[in-house]
């Protein structure tokens, strides 16, 4: 219990007092509730008022409900025809503020762990939850070398605070309140992170979107193993998390995330291996290596079939700014393509955030939780 708690349920028991009082006259009077609500413009007013509040506060309990892991709120929501909304929407709140502070006290333990493990060659670092099981998610991350990693680990310090969103609360549930197992993966070689992460296809087909990239980000060789990369993933990893942590491999439950080469290998993951992937989270998408014709390549294959959902993101500051001319064109193709915006895929502009891992850590559970809540 905290102030804030007591405060709501004192207002709750206020409200059911009233309620109760008032209602138990009005029906020895009896009084024509119907009349009394509609009778004058100024019974509208006080109806309208109340009747859009109490709107308002049911879809903030069960939207709230499902991203804290509260449940059973809909037992309130009845609770709340047969009495009185200011009773059970102050009630909620002080239910809230205990369920609160009760993940706050329990977040001091580890709600899962890192794990470590090559499988056919290739290295990843998993955040395990600690109560996997058959119908665990399964999340896919490209960049092993910062997505997980502790920051004093990294090359340049930062990292994407994905144990830190979990902790706080921010990485939500599904419906059946199993948090995602994230699978990190690490590049053979960073040197040739261009060749792994890249779109084969698209690469194979424009040999001239090398020259777009900057001499520091030139790979020592231009052989294209982005194919092989993204099959390593489905081949070797996916029956490995089957045989280590007994998940049971669903499409539904299985995405794939990266952000700037990482969004496009994400993207490119779900065209080469549609029956695998769900959904592919693309944070600040890096176009500007195949520019349009990369757009273009992307909204005519990506699967249409109402089962696929694509998250593709961009900021507005420094790299990122110059993505804005082809996010604009994807957010056209997509939607050309009968995909219908903010249901099948989300394509915002993040201001204030340009192409850097601390930017990714500020929304790092947004296009998570958007895929997690569809399960």
């Amino acid at each position: 219990m905290n102030n804030r708690a007591w405060f709501f349920f004192i207002l709750s028991a206020i409200g059911l007092v009233t309620a109760w009082w008032f209602n138990t006259l009005g029906i020895m009077q009896g009084a024509n509730f119907l009349d009394a609500w509609f009778a004058a413009p100024a019974d509208w007013v006080v109806s309208a008022d109340l009747l859009i509040s109490a709107s308002a506060a049911i879809a903030f309990m069960i939207w709230d409900a499902k991203r804290i892991g509260f449940k059973r709120v809909w037992v309130l929501i009845l609770l709340g025809f047969v009495s009185a909304v200011a009773f059970v929407f102050p009630l909620y709140l002080a239910l809230r503020e205990r369920h609160l502070a009760k993940s706050a006290k329990q977040g001091d333990a580890p709600r899962g762990k890192l794990e470590s493990f090559s499988v056919a060659g290739r290295d990843y670092l998993a955040w395990v939850p600690n109560n996997v099981n058959a119908h665990t998610p399964v999340l896919v991350a490209h960049d092993a070398q910062n997505y997980l990693l502790a920051r004093d680990k990294t090359w340049n310090g930062l990292n994407w605070g994905v144990e830190e969103a979990i902790a706080e609360g921010r990485i939500m549930t599904d419906s059946k309140g199993n948090l995602p197992l994230i699978v990190s993966v690490y590049l053979h070689d960073v040197a040739y992170r261009m060749n792994e992460l890249a779109p084969e296809e698209f690469m194979a087909a424009h040999p001239e979107a090398w020259n777009n990239l900057t001499p520091e980000l030139m790979p020592p060789t231009k052989d294209l193993r982005g194919n092989a990369y993204i099959d390593d993933i489905v081949q070797n990893l996916l029956p490995e998390l089957v045989h280590r942590f007994g998940i049971e491999l669903s499409q539904e439950r299985t995405a794939i995330a990266g952000s700037s080469m990482g969004g496009l290998a994400s993207l490119y993951a779900i065209t080469r291996h549609p029956d695998v992937f769900t959904a592919a989270l693309a944070y600040s998408t890096h176009w500007p290596i195949g520019g349009n014709e990369l757009v273009d390549f992307f909204t005519n294959r990506l699967p249409r079939d109402g089962k696929h959902i694509v998250w593709s993101d961009r900021g507005d500051l420094d790299l990122d700014a110059s993505y804005a001319p082809f996010h604009e064109r994807f957010v056209l193709g997509m939607t050309a393509a009968g995909w219908t915006r903010d249901r099948d895929f989300i394509a915002g502009v993040q201001y204030g955030t340009g192409h850097r891992e601390d930017f990714w850590a500020r929304r790092v559970e947004v296009p998570i939780n958007w895929w997690l809540s569809r399960l």
